[in-house]
């Protein structure tokens, strides 16, 4: 039986296959939107990288095979969410 350590492993992106992409969201969406990306079992990860005023930073880790999804959720969420989000 394998450990949980070596199950998790098995289901990482590998680096040559994953893309980074940032962006600037309103603070008081931050927890809302990694919530929602949660959802989206294997979606991306998000994290955020750091926070200018109002504004946080996020990173998020997809698979190239993913990307264009990822671009459709964040057009699609930034319907429902305070402010804009800003791909930089």
């Amino acid at each position: 039986m394998q450990s949980f350590t070596e199950k998790s492993s098995k289901a990482e992106i590998s680096p040559e296959k994953t893309k980074l992409l940032y962006a600037w969201v309103d603070r008081s969406e931050v927890v809302y939107l990694q919530a929602i990306l949660d959802a989206y079992d294997g979606l991306a990860r998000i994290r955020t990288e750091r926070h200018d005023k109002n504004r946080s930073l996020l990173m998020f880790m997809v698979s190239e095979s993913r990307q264009e999804e990822l671009h459709d959720f964040l057009r699609h969420i930034q319907k429902e969410i305070s402010g804009s989000i800003e791909s930089i």
